[in-house]
This record gives structure tokens, C-alpha cells and sequence, in this order.
């Protein structure tokens, strides 16, 4: 008659993919936790912003981001300052005033090189007139605000109210696009310095390099 053996081993290979089992259900149970811990401060993190929480929110976005910022210090109308640098080492400024308490401003300004400021100081008033026109034409099709401090800087800026509008996506998005629309002032104001010069209308050698 036949007869059915038992194996020793058979035991221990259940307790082994028990424990596996375990191990398993452990960690599955662990990555949840872990999981619903995440979308609860992604929950929290997602309130929108507020006059009261803006500059901390602005912190959140750029180091979701890896941009680097660091403090200015504030000049006695400005609320906070920021300068954030870009990844291609672009220099933007956030900012919040007194004066506009409800809005962040977006800043970068763009500093005239001293080869640019001798063509500037060689040309005639109208060709002056006609080159800067030119730069806040750009600028002005972009639907972006400027500031001029010839010949030595301009600014291009833009303003964002602190609602529930102001969102991590909107406000990178502001960002970029002041970043290139400054981008685009430069070179168009550099090309113009540029086609001026090798026009052969500037005297010296000084001015002409």
C-alpha cells in the first residue's frame, strides 16, 4: 500500500515564503503610508497664495525647480527682494513693494556694456531715439513693462497679483518669459549698437573696435 511521506523541508518553506509574504506586505504597507503622507503635504503645499504666504510659496517653486535665489537687501519701499538665478545663470529679481502690496514683480535688468556706451555717447540724438524705440518695440510686443536709464541699463519687468492665479506653473512661466524678453531686448539693442558701428559712421579706432 502506498504511502505518503512527509518531507521536513516542506514546513520550513512555507515559514520562508510566509515571512516573504510579510516582508512584502510590510513594505506595500510602508510605500502607502509613505504615499498618502506625500499627497497630504503636496495637499497642503497646493493652497494658493496669499499677501501673507507669497514669499515663502515663491521659495517652494523655485527649489521645486532647483533655481537659486538669495535676499537683496530691501530698499524702504520694497517688502522683500529676491534675486533668483536661472540655469543659464540669468539674473531675475522678484520683488514685492509697499506701494503695489497686492503684486509680485518680476524684474531682470540688463546692464549696457562700456564698448556699446561709447557708441551710444558717439551717435547723434536721433539715432539715439530711433535704437531705443526699436528695443521697447520688442519688449512692448512681448506685453512686458520696461525701465530705462540710459546709456547705462534697462529693465524689462512684469507684474503678477497675488490670487489664486499665482500658482507654481504661472509663476515659472512669468519668469521665463521675462528672462527671454530681456534676452531679446539685448540683442536687438546690441545688433543696432552693432550695425551702427560696422556702418563705418563712428570716428577712431577706439570706438570702432
Amino acid at each position: 500500500m502506498a504511502t505518503s511521506e512527509t518531507h521536513p523541508s516542506s514546513f520550513s518553506i512555507s515559514v520562508s515564503r510566509y515571512l516573504v509574504l510579510v516582508c512584502l506586505f510590510v513594505v506595500s504597507m510602508g510605500l502607502s503610508i509613505f504615499g498618502f503622507y506625500r499627497s497630504m503635504t503636496r495637499a497642503q503645499s497646493a493652497e494658493p497664495a496669499t499677501v501673507s504666504n507669497v514669499e515663502s510659496r515663491i521659495g517652494e517653486w523655485l527649489d521645486a525647480f532647483h533655481l537659486g535665489r538669495r535676499k537683496l537687501q530691501p530698499t524702504d519701499d520694497a517688502i522683500f527682494h529676491i534675486e533668483i538665478t536661472m540655469h543659464n545663470n540669468a539674473r531675475v529679481e522678484v520683488l514685492r513693494t509697499k506701494d503695489l502690496e497686492k503684486y509680485i514683480i518680476l524684474r531682470r535688468i540688463v546692464a549696457v556694456g562700456d564698448s556699446h556706451r561709447k557708441i551710444w555717447a558717439a551717435i547723434s540724438e536721433k539715432e539715439r531715439t530711433r535704437i531705443a524705440l526699436e528695443t521697447l518695440n520688442e519688449v512692448s510686443r512681448l506685453k512686458m513693462g520696461y525701465a530705462m536709464q540710459w546709456p547705462t541699463l534697462f529693465s524689462v519687468n512684469k507684474r503678477l497679483p497675488i490670487t489664486s492665479s499665482l500658482t507654481e506653473s504661472s509663476f515659472i512661466e512669468a519668469l521665463d518669459e521675462v528672462e527671454a524678453a530681456s534676452e531679446i531686448a539685448r540683442r536687438t539693442f546690441a545688433f543696432s549698437m552693432e550695425e551702427y558701428n560696422e556702418s563705418g559712421k563712428l570716428v577712431g579706432k577706439e570706438n570702432a573696435r
